[in-house]
């Protein structure tokens, strides 16, 4: 019958077989499907950090200077703070609605990425904590740009936060420039400082893997704190001598050589 042609034809194949056919099926080891191998992460790797700046075309502030617009990019991922949070877009977009030059201040490597920042700075920087000139733009790239360097943006692009700081002593030029601002209560108990010594802290307690935190290279032009950091120099290599070192040996030796020569002259009757 057909029944008993099925069970021979079943008998047919050996434990090993069988067990063979359930491997190559995924059912091998006791009938649990083997997990798949997670590819390897990736190595860390050093980012380009560059600070966008950008004038937002509004007289000078007497005193102050301008007040400007800035984002940063890792490599070439932008992030920025507004009224939805910290966003991060491809490129300097949040640039494109200021008529001005973007100035694109290079700031160095950082071993820690954007997503690794994003996570540490998210508590301070929540959506709807937004305000213009008390918790912006600047006070977020100040923040991101120490997280990533351990250096702080130049004092001279953050003339908002300086109005903000005492809104009462500035009150004629907010109502002239800033038209319609109000407060947000949300941002009334921040304070920068406080959220910079808290990133110290975290940079302390988790290094970033590998090569640290790289300071920008000192150049020409401005920098975060305004002024260039001196380059050291270089070791000298082995076998290689100093050269104010090698300079005072050879006087040495000529000195030797001199005194040498003029008591052979006087010996000879040359003198």
């Amino acid at each position: 019958s057909v029944g008993s042609s099925n069970s021979c034809l079943l008998c047919r194949f050996s434990l090993g077989a069988m067990q063979g056919l359930l491997a190559q099926l995924g059912f091998g080891g006791g009938g649990q499907q083997s997990a798949p191998q997670q590819p390897a992460p990736a190595p860390p790797r050093p980012r380009r950090i560059t600070l966008c700046i950008s004038e937002m075309g509004l007289p000078p502030i007497p005193g102050l200077g301008r007040a400007v617009h800035s984002s940063i990019l890792v490599d070439d991922i932008e992030y920025e703070f507004n009224g939805q949070g910290i966003v991060r877009c491809q490129g300097p977009q949040s640039h494109q609605k200021f008529t001005s030059k973007t100035e694109m201040i290079d700031m160095g490597t950082s071993m820690r990425g954007g997503t690794a920042m994003m996570n540490a700075l998210a508590q301070f920087f929540a959506p709807g904590t937004y305000d213009l000139l008390r918790k912006n733009c600047n006070t977020f790239s100040d923040c991101a740009l120490f997280y990533f360097t351990g250096q702080r943006m130049s004092a001279k692009y953050r003339a908002l936060e300086k109005v903000g700081e005492s809104l009462d002593k500035w009150t004629p030029i907010i109502s002239t420039l800033f038209k319609g601002y109000k407060k947000n209560p949300n941002a009334d108990m921040w304070k920068t400082v406080d959220v910079v010594n808290q990133i110290e802290g975290q940079r302390q307690d988790a290094p970033a893997p590998q090569a640290g935190y790289p300071a920008a290279p000192a150049r020409a032009g401005p920098i975060a704190g305004g002024y260039p950091q001196p380059q050291p120099a270089a070791p000298a290599r082995a076998g290689q001598i100093a050269q104010p070192r090698k300079a005072a040996l050879l006087a040495d030796e000529k000195a030797k050589q001199s005194k040498g020569f003029y008591k052979a002259a006087a010996g000879a009757g040359m003198r």
